[in-house]
């Protein structure tokens, strides 16, 4: 059995050879990317939890070609939010609470910009999560290895207030590891202000 182990491991390696043979790779080269060759950074953030002291956040673009000469790439920015079936449409435009800059402005020498977003906080809505669509709108200064757009989730978190400290009991673990009896302790009560009646336990665990 080992013989013939043997033999069949050598023909599979001879066979394998045979067919990665040279002759029958053509390799043609990607042809050569010229210009700002623009991006933004995989650094950027991907989601934001907008608390009230969230005023702004940051989205830099990078360009990794011609950096000798000043450039202005034109931003596209769609700000758009999910609809909820059974709720009526907030008829407040979600484009209107930011102030997203339109271009990108490279000054010569400089291979990074940073594009400020201001988030007017006030009238976000509780409990909603706004998409931001970025793309750079100037298809002669991108790069195919890069990244032409992106997009942030700007989630607002739900309105909670706190009712109190209550007692939270667990005949679950207890139960599961028998550790003798259901232990009680104290844990925070919050009531989501959005829905009256729903109630949150913070970390009862």
């Amino acid at each position: 059995l080992k013989k013939i182990a043997y033999m069949l491991t050598l023909a599979g390696m001879a066979f394998g050879l045979a067919a990665c043979s040279n002759d029958d790779v053509e390799y043609e080269p990607a042809a050569p990317v010229e210009g700002a060759q623009v991006y933004f950074s995989t650094n950027n953030i991907s989601s934001i939890n907008a608390t009230m002291e969230t005023t702004s956040f940051e989205v830099v673009v990078m360009r990794g070609g011609n950096t000798e000469e000043a450039v202005n790439v034109p931003i596209k920015a769609v700000v758009s939010v999910p609809e909820v079936e059974g709720e009526e449409a907030d008829s407040t435009d979600p484009a209107s609470l930011f102030t997203i800059p339109t271009v990108a402005k490279f000054a010569a020498g400089k291979d990074t910009v940073k594009l400020t977003v201001d988030i007017d906080r006030e009238n976000l809505e509780d409990g909603q999560t706004y998409t931001i669509a970025l793309t750079l709108n100037d298809l002669s200064v991108v790069t195919p290895y890069g990244n032409s757009s992106m997009t942030v989730s700007v989630v607002v978190p739900q309105p909670l207030k706190l009712l109190g400290v209550g007692l939270y009991r667990d005949d679950l673990v207890a139960s599961i590891f028998d550790l003798g009896g259901f232990p009680e302790y104290e844990v925070e009560i919050y009531e989501n202000l959005k829905t009256p009646g729903f109630i949150y336990l913070k970390n009862p665990y």
